[in-house]
């Protein structure tokens, strides 16, 4: 029926959603906890490393806000 059609694509969409939030949670681990600690323990500049990170950060979050 209709109705039944109309419930699946809902269930569909909120299940698509719910998957790529935790694949995209699942990257931003993987990218902080194991190459950042890395980057880290060598020598150099954590506040110039730091700053890119935030400057990347924001970016990403400028292009998921104007698309």
């Amino acid at each position: 029926t209709a109705l039944g059609l109309g419930l699946e694509g809902g269930l569909r969409q909120g299940f698509e959603a719910t998957f790529l939030s935790l694949a995209a949670g699942t990257f931003i681990y993987v990218a902080l906890v194991d190459i950042l600690r890395d980057e880290l323990l060598e020598p150099g500049s954590r506040l110039t490393l730091f700053g890119l990170v935030s400057l990347g950060a924001g970016l990403m979050g400028l292009l998921a806000i104007w698309v």
